[in-house]
């Protein structure tokens, strides 16, 4: 069990401790400062771990009602910072907490996030498996109803 992890949008965040989290993070780096993303994303949220012990920054963008999450220019790595090492688990459970309104992610993790290759093969194919499935659905649907 890692603690609870919120999503909280932007106006929500406590820059003061956002920052202070960075600082002592064993994989702070600039691009994570709340003044720097600022700087770079018109709009981002976060996800925060307890009373920020560990933090993500989400970049989110819409374009066409479709929502989306990657790292804006000049913010070559994001991810997960924590002034722990950062297990799997932690990580997983992070990338599991990203809204599912967020449809496309194509992030550049730092670091300090590692995961094997086999768990990120895990995640992707449970989330084509979850797309899938509610494909299928809808087609069930729109078959019944023709009939």
């Amino acid at each position: 069990m890692i603690g609870q992890l919120k999503y909280i949008s932007s106006n929500e965040i406590d820059n003061i401790k956002w920052d202070r989290c960075i600082d002592e993070s064993l994989n702070g780096i600039v691009f994570a400062y709340s003044w720097f993303l600022d700087s770079v994303c018109s709009s981002w949220d976060a996800l925060i771990l307890n009373d920020y012990e560990a933090v993500f920054p989400v970049t989110r963008y819409s374009k066409f009602g479709i929502h989306y999450f990657f790292n804006p220019i000049f913010a070559l790595q994001l991810g997960v910072f924590s002034k722990n090492v950062i297990s799997e688990e932690v990580m997983l459970a992070f990338i599991k907490a990203i809204p599912s309104k967020i449809k496309l992610i194509d992030i550049q993790l730092n670091f300090g996030n590692i995961l094997s290759f086999l768990q990120s093969i895990q995640i992707i194919l449970n989330e084509i498996s979850i797309k899938l499935e509610k494909i299928i659905l809808k087609l069930l649907n729109l078959e019944t109803l023709k009939n």
